[in-house]
């Protein structure tokens, strides 16, 4: 996973998709955990034809800031950024409708 300390207890965590086809549509939610607790961000992606109607739910947990999502049409890919506050390291964990997702070559790069 691409995880940058932002100084401090502040930490951003991105998901890149590529190839980015309609079959990459679903509910994709980033869990962070440390000994404290856990905070979760959901996301929901609908990719219609090339292009990529991103819809937002709704923050569960409010360690996070709002998921920032960037489009990139012409290479076929997104970046979701989420950006979380915690005293110590979260480990996090991506997942799409519910199974989790790891790095794959030409598809994720977590």
């Amino acid at each position: 996973h691409v995880l940058k300390k932002k100084g401090g207890n502040k930490y951003t965590i991105f998901l890149d998709i590529k190839n980015l086809t309609s079959s990459d549509s679903g509910i994709y939610k980033c869990t962070l955990s440390n000994e404290i607790g856990t905070a979760v961000a959901n996301i929901v992606l609908k990719v219609a034809g090339d292009k990529a109607n991103l819809e937002q739910l709704d923050r569960i947990a409010p360690a996070f800031e709002k998921p920032k999502i960037t489009k990139d049409l012409k290479q076929k890919t997104i970046k979701i950024e989420c950006r979380c506050k915690g005293k110590l390291e979260p480990k996090i964990i991506w997942k799409k409708d519910k199974i989790e997702i790891k790095d794959k070559l030409n598809k994720y790069k977590i």
